[in-house]
């Protein structure tokens, strides 16, 4: 089957249009570049299985089409991936809308259905050294992955934090290294880093032979991959990446994300106050702190080990 035709020849281009959505829309236009191709590339999906599937096109669905297309996907994905792919969905509406194409958003009020919660996920201080020991010492590579690593399971940086990174980014401040660091919506903060994480990066760069302009990648590519070429930004599927690599390495199993849980637990459990923590992790309500503490106090205080029977 050729390709889907949605357009007529009076019609704004949606691929264009949607591409300009997520750019200015989406994180406050602040979007990482493979955001706004992962947006892309689940609305395709969306379009093909309108026309595939209910002989329609997008732009006259109605709500039940897109519940349906909701069981659809729930009968071949886990539930995050449904849930991304209605969040495209409900953002290309939103693209359609602003320039009138549609009347309202029919994936409004789609939502995927809610994951059961499994408590915080975190490595224990063993496991996350176990993870810094993988990383070579020795080659370019390494030295940029050791610095992520630190920056994510020590600092509790986001994946798409670390993604957005400039070179200039790292400042003196007070003779103490911080962080110009831009998180989720595009919320601007100056974080305090470690001393030794500031010389991690910085010998990463000695060895780079890169572009160290303010404005470039504080971590780039080193080789030509599908994540990009030498020198370019890395993507936030090559930093899931290169932490699956050394999770595998270190013989434990977990998400990019669990290093972020890890900070924050690791601290709190060596004495750090939930509001030191909330201020790392620039977290606005202090509640989604707290849970870290409450994961931590579960498992140090489970009642089975009052029980005086050994198995």
């Amino acid at each position: 089957m050729g390709e889907l035709t949605l357009f007529r020849e009076d019609t704004t281009d949606l691929v264009a249009l949607f591409g300009e959505f997520i750019s200015d829309e989406v994180a406050g236009g602040m979007a990482a570049g493979d955001t706004a191709r992962t947006y892309k590339r689940e609305t395709e999906q969306y379009w093909r299985w309108c026309h595939r599937e209910r002989w329609i096109d997008p732009l006259t669905a109605s709500r039940e089409d897109v519940v349906a297309y909701r069981k659809w996907l729930i009968e071949r994905y886990a539930l995050a991936s449904v849930a991304l792919k209605l969040s495209a969905v409900r953002r290309f509406y939103a693209a359609a809308k602003t320039k009138g194409l549609v009347a309202g958003n029919p994936a409004g009020d789609v939502r995927a259905p809610k994951r059961a919660t499994t408590g915080v996920e975190y490595f224990s201080e063993g496991e996350l050294t176990r993870i810094l020991q993988a990383v070579p010492r020795h080659t370019v590579q390494g030295r940029r992955d050791l610095a992520i690593l630190g920056l994510m399971g020590l600092q509790g940086l986001r994946v798409v934090e670390i993604v957005r990174l400039n070179v200039g980014d790292l400042r003196i401040v007070d003779e103490r290294p911080h962080l110009h660091v831009v998180g989720k919506g595009g919320a601007e903060d100056l974080l305090p880093i470690l001393n030794s994480l500031a010389v991690r990066i910085r010998q990463y760069w000695e060895t780079s032979e890169r572009d160290l302009s303010p404005e470039a990648p504080m971590f780039a590519s080193t080789r030509n991959s599908r994540d990009g070429k030498r020198g370019e930004r890395l993507t936030r599927r090559a930093v899931q990446g290169l932490c699956a690599t050394y999770y595998r390495k270190a013989g434990v199993t977990g998400r990019a994300h669990t290093l972020r849980h890890t900070a924050a637990t690791l601290s709190l459990k060596h004495g750090a106050d939930l509001r030191r923590v909330q201020a790392m992790l620039r977290h606005t309500d202090p509640k989604i702190t707290a849970q870290y503490a409450h994961a931590l106090n579960r498992a140090e205080e489970n009642p089975a080990l009052l029980i005086p029977v050994e198995v």
